[in-house]
């Protein structure tokens, strides 16, 4: 029960990220550490002191976001690379050009 109470969590973080505009992939925890790594404004403190019991949730929840960003940006480029598959059907293979 506990695992599934933490993924409908999990949902409405991101849910509420991409209400306030941002990417659909990412909890509003991961979105506020990555605003507070370019300066901007953010309220990870606020985030961290709701969960006590994780000082540094916001980073986690960052550091979760990053890795599986980059392995999907990874595996895209791995997968056009092997099957040859291009993004669009107008994108012409490179030897074409």
């Amino acid at each position: 029960m506990k695992v599934y109470l933490m993924r409908v969590l999990a949902a409405g973080s991101t849910l509420l990220n991409v209400i306030l505009g941002g990417p659909t992939n990412q909890t509003f925890s991961a979105r506020n550490y990555e605003r507070k790594r370019h300066g901007k404004n953010h309220i990870t403190f606020i985030i961290d002191l709701i969960f006590f019991s994780d000082p540094e949730h916001c980073l986690g929840a960052w550091v979760t976001w990053s890795v599986q960003e980059a392995a999907m940006k990874e595996f895209e480029r791995n997968k056009e690379k092997q099957h040859g598959i291009r993004k669009s059907p107008y994108d012409r293979p490179s030897h074409l050009i």
